[in-house]
């Protein structure tokens, strides 16, 4: 009895140095894991940063480009550009001002169109509606009728039928 206990102090004391170590190497497996996600949302969080700081400067350098542009148009418009000038900026403007109507006419051309076409379907739909209402109501007459006639013949039967008795 006393090996048996011995035997079995010491399969528990093998159990409890396995369970230790295996909890051991969890817990160096998560903590490597962590370390290892850590480096990867760094590595993410550095590039995204990167990307941003491109974009940024891209954007930088077509606002400055556009300024300059900006500025040079001004500078020769101040200082008394030629007629020519003028009447090319006069004509881009005129174009630009040609394009925007022109797409505002056809949206709202489609708009119309769209109208129409709906406003004919509601028609249709209340010129059925219209005509179902007054077949209905058609029927519904000859019905009345027809029930008027079966009442006044049962009356006569019934007249009949008094005298006869």
């Amino acid at each position: 009895v006393g090996k048996l206990r011995e035997r079995l102090q010491e399969l528990r004391a093998q159990r409890e140095t396995e369970q230790h170590k295996h909890s051991v190497a969890l817990t160096e497996l998560r903590v490597k894991l962590h370390e290892e996600k850590q480096r990867e949302v760094a590595a993410t969080r550095e590039s995204l940063s990167r990307q941003h700081e491109t974009e940024l400067a891209r954007a930088a350098r077509l606002r400055e480009t556009e300024l300059a542009r900006l500025q040079a148009l001004v500078c020769i418009l101040r200082d008394g550009a030629s007629s020519e000038l003028r009447n090319g900026l006069k004509e881009e403007a005129r174009e630009e001002a040609r394009r925007s109507y022109e797409a505002e006419k056809l949206r709202l051309t489609q708009e119309l169109q769209e109208a129409k076409t709906s406003r004919r379907q509601a028609e249709e739909a209340l010129s059925n509606a219209v005509q179902a209402d007054r077949a209905k109501a058609a029927d519904l007459r000859v019905a009345h009728q027809a029930h008027q006639d079966e009442i006044q013949r049962i009356k006569r039967e019934s007249e009949r039928e008094i005298r006869r008795l």
